[in-house]
Parts: C-alpha cells; sequence; structure tokens
C-alpha cells in the first residue's frame, strides 16, 4: 500500500506538510512505546500466539485510510502502524528464535530477510503499477486482506511445535 498513501495524503485528504509530518511522528512515537509494549507480550507468548495480535492491528491501518476523510483521521492510522511495525519487528525475531533448529538460526534470518527484500521491492512496484489501474481503494483493500491472512495463519499455526523445540527436549 506504500505508493496508495501520499497519493491519498495529498490528492484525496488535502494534507499539508504539517499534517504529513505529524503522521510520521505519531507513527514513530508509537513505535518507540510499542516496543516495549510488545517485548513484555512477547516474553510471555509463544511467538504464533504474540503475532496474532500484530496482524489484527495491522489490518486496521489500510482500513482507516480507506474510511479517512480528513488529515486528521489519518493519525489513527499512523497509531495502528506504529504498533504493527515495532510488533512485527519484534515478532519476527520471536518467531525465528523459537522455531529455528539449534545452529540454523542465522539461515532463518537471512531466509527471513530476503523474504522481505524481495518483498519489499515487489509488492510497492506491484501496487504502483496497479494503482493507476484500480485506484487506492482497491490497494488498501487487498493490503487489509493480506494482513487479515497473515494473522488468519498464525492462528493456524497456533497448535503447531516448533522443530527447534522437539530439538531442545532430546538435548535435555
Amino acid at each position: 500500500m506504500a505508493p496508495a498513501i501520499p497519493i491519498l495524503l495529498v490528492d484525496v485528504l488535502h494534507a499539508s506538510n504539517f499534517q504529513v509530518g505529524l503522521l510520521g511522528a505519531t507513527t514513530s512515537a508509537t513505535a518507540i512505546v510499542a516496543y516495549y509494549y510488545w517485548g513484555r507480550v512477547m516474553d510471555r507468548r509463544p511467538a504464533t500466539h504474540a503475532v496474532v495480535p500484530v496482524f489484527v492491528i495491522g489490518t486496521m491501518t489500510p482500513l482507516i485510510y480507506l474510511v479517512a476523510t480528513t488529515p486528521w483521521m489519518a493519525l489513527a492510522a499512523g497509531v495502528t502502524d506504529g504498533l504493527t511495525s515495532a510488533g512485527i519487528d519484534m515478532g519476527w525475531l520471536h518467531g525465528v528464535l523459537q522455531y529455528a533448529p539449534i545452529g540454523q538460526i542465522r539461515h532463518y534470518v537471512a531466509i527471513y530477510n530476503t523474504l522481505v527484500g524481495v518483498r519489499g521491492v515487489i509488492a510497492p512496484l506491484l501496487s504502483g503499477l496497479l494503482l493507476p489501474v484500480v485506484g487506492f481503494k482497491v490497494i488498501l483493500a487487498v493490503s487489509a486482506l493480506c494482513t487479515l491472512t497473515g494473522a488468519a495463519l498464525m492462528r493456524r499455526a497456533q497448535g503447531t511445535r516448533s522443530p527447534a523445540e522437539g530439538e531442545r527436549r532430546v538435548q535435555r
């Protein structure tokens, strides 16, 4: 949804430079606080349980942008985006540490970072190409659907045991 947000803010919501800056500051300030919050959550729960609420909150970001009629309404998306950014940042590491077999953490981190990089290049390019064809509302709706799908997949994975967990039991 990255290419859709500036177009929405400037062309549709007519946000001023101050309002765009305030949105960025809101997102950053929320993320700073959220790191502490998500760290506490992830210390107490398995990775799959801790990441589900992150994705649910993340689903709200494109939905808020979708219904925003003023730049001031977009500030709520800054809050959910900050919460989500910090949660995903903490959550992937929590998941790798929980699910990677002993001695394989470096490989899992490399695979994760490679996939994030590929998605980080392809998704905005694809969104940018589709934006003039389908409009920002469709892009935001698809973004919300993809994030909600992530929450559903994590929810479904909650019953599975990590390979690393079994390996650790054998070594004891």
